[in-house]
């Protein structure tokens, strides 16, 4: 791959209007900053459709059943009431099919009764999105533990030994059995909750159901067992267990994160190019980044989606075309950016596995 397969990256992203909305922050909420987080536990609909959402501190869970569709999305509340959700359909469409997995983004009205907000498909497009609450309480959650459990160390899940490190929220789990390894980057909530990402680096095929998969423990409350889910991204899963066999078990000082990335960006060679036909929308849970980059290339729009961990000012994301995609000739990319200091800017490199390379700029929609 050359320079020039490269050449549409060099048109700026525009805005992408329809996510927008969500970059709002609540001036009038006062009673939801602080120390606690807004209650979003309860019924809502959207549309003429029950959303129930229950609610741990930050964490918070919405489901949905309609017809013979059925989806679930699990995110993170601040505590200025900006709900930032993954939504995975659990029944009634393809996992093929646009729409299947959708990163939502809402804010929370001022009396805490509606959620508006978008939804942008990793697959490329999206919609308007909107809540109203119709029951539960519109007050203040509980507050949450001033440090993160420390789940660094040695685990065994069954027979094969998994080694945690961790920095504040931040924290990575290696696996080597036989001839198969696999890496698991997360983010684990002060209240013990443990959400990550995991991809096999060696004797996995990329194409195999299990190769990528989400994982979601809950810490025991003796710090010894994180027990859980793991959700196939082709569907299917199991359920899963981590056991510790050494470490302290001790809290761990909390690490600031920079400013979430959430929100619409515009993308360029450099930061004086003008705008093109393209949409940029990252999702930041935790130090956890997704990035859904859409754009015309000759007639038909394409998605490159990039996933990876914020650490630091640094971001490096892996990057696979959506079905139907692969305009250049490549199939993978790395993503390698620096956050600036002033948290508007990202400057870096996109390099193809096949060789090759492109300088990439990100700018914050304002």
């Amino acid at each position: 791959m050359t320079d020039s397969t490269f050449s549409k990256w060099r048109a700026a992203a525009v805005l992408l209007a329809v996510a927008a909305a969500g970059l709002v922050q609540p001036r009038a909420a006062m009673a939801m900053q602080g120390s606690a987080y807004p209650n979003l536990a309860g019924t809502w609909m959207e549309g003429s459709n029950t959303v129930t959402i229950t609610q741990s501190g930050a964490n918070v869970v919405a489901l949905c059943t309609y017809g013979g569709i059925s989806w679930r999305m699990e995110g993170t509340v601040t505590r200025e009431g900006v709900f930032t959700g993954r939504l995975v359909h659990t029944a009634g469409v393809s996992p093929s099919a646009n729409g299947y997995e959708q990163n939502r983004r809402y804010t929370l009205s001022a009396d805490g009764n509606v959620l508006d907000g978008e939804s942008v498909f990793s697959r490329g497009g999206g919609h308007h999105a909107t809540l109203k609450r119709t029951g539960g309480a519109s007050v203040a959650g509980e507050s949450r533990p001033t440090a993160y459990p420390d789940i660094a160390g040695s685990w065994l899940e069954g027979s094969n030994a998994v080694t945690i490190t961790q920095s504040g929220a931040n924290a990575v789990a290696v696996c080597t059995y036989g001839n198969i390894s696999w890496r698991m980057e997360g983010t684990i909530t002060r209240e013990g909750v443990f959400t990550a990402r995991l991809v096999h680096t060696a004797g996995v095929s990329p194409s195999a159901n299990g190769y990528e998969q989400n994982r979601k423990y809950t810490l025991s409350a003796d710090g010894k067992t994180l027990d859980g889910e793991s959700v196939f991204v082709r569907g299917g899963g199991h359920h899963a267990t981590l056991k510790r066999t050494g470490g302290s078990g001790t809290a761990v000082p909390a690490t600031a994160l920079p400013e979430s990335l959430t929100g619409p960006w515009v993308h360029s060679a450099d930061r004086n190019a003008q705008p093109g036909d393209n949409r940029v929308v990252m999702v930041q849970s935790g130090s956890r980044v997704t990035m859904t980059q859409t754009y015309k290339t000759s007639g038909k729009w394409v998605t490159l989606v990039c996933e990876g961990p914020l650490q630091g000012q640094n971001l490096a994301m892996n990057c696979q075309w959506a079905p139907g995609g692969n305009p250049f000739g490549f199939a993978n990319a790395v993503l390698e950016l620096k956050l600036s200091a002033d948290g508007n800017h990202l400057d870096g490199r996109l390099r193809a596995t096949t060789g090759g390379a492109q300088d990439s700029h990100y700018s914050r929609v304002p």
